[in-house]
């Protein structure tokens, strides 16, 4: 949903109900980029939207985003993800890395 900064909706998507939330993302995205002149956007999703492409297109066009993430049984894949993933955020938000050193 799109709205103003006094909370007054100005669009919304609707699909099928046997579409995956999560092919919808990049659609969505380039239709209100298109359709308004968007100054801030922080895109809120939950697990059916999160994939690595999706997080990727956000990434990619600097979208400020909270997604839910899964919880995985490995516990130190899901830590390297979740590393990685908040290292692409500070890079597209433009802090400098911490050194490795840390």
């Amino acid at each position: 949903m799109v709205r103003t900064p006094e909370g007054i909706p100005l669009c919304h998507h609707v699909f099928h109900g046997n579409t995956a939330d999560k092919t919808t993302v990049t659609d969505v995205v380039k239709d209100l980029k298109e359709r308004f002149a968007l100054r801030r956007v922080i895109f809120v999703g939950d697990r059916g939207r999160l994939s690595d492409l999706n997080l990727g297109g956000l990434i990619d066009e600097q979208l400020r985003f909270i997604v839910a993430h899964h919880l995985r049984r490995n516990l130190l894949d899901a830590a390297e993800d979740e590393i990685r993933l908040f290292g692409a955020l500070l890079e597209t938000l433009g802090v400098p890395p911490l050194p490795s050193s840390i």
